[in-house]
């Protein structure tokens, strides 16, 4: 899985690139059963407003182009490392959910096709 990151008023240094690289990995597992080549991962980290000093003034935002779904999410947060571990959260629930409808979906088919063999 290739994870495209890219930032808005933002500088993107190298420690919070590899730290939204580690966190978002652990993405990888929850997908193991999709082709790699099939997901497009971009993530954007960005400042909302310069003029701010306290509240909610970074986003991590991510999209995510799965088979049949895409999946968008978003967090904002008073520092940029607790935004992207809300943004992880957030997109694991949603790539769970994806794997449940998917593999419900086969099942539902699996059993009408085998009643429709019993007849």
């Amino acid at each position: 899985m290739h994870i495209n990151i890219s930032s808005s008023n933002l500088e993107l240094t190298p420690a919070v690139k590899e730290y939204a690289e580690q966190k978002l990995q652990t993405l990888e597992k929850f997908l193991k059963k999709v082709d790699d080549a099939a997901i497009a991962f971009d993530v954007k980290l960005s400042r909302t407003t310069f003029h701010h000093q306290k509240g909610d003034v970074f986003r991590a935002e991510a999209n995510i182009a799965l088979p049949g779904k895409a999946v968008y999410q978003f967090a904002e947060n008073w520092d940029i490392r607790v935004a992207i571990d809300q943004l992880k959260d957030l997109l694991q629930r949603d790539v769970k959910k994806y794997n449940a409808q998917r593999n419900s979906l086969f099942l539902r088919g699996a059993r009408k096709l085998k009643g429709l063999m019993r007849k």
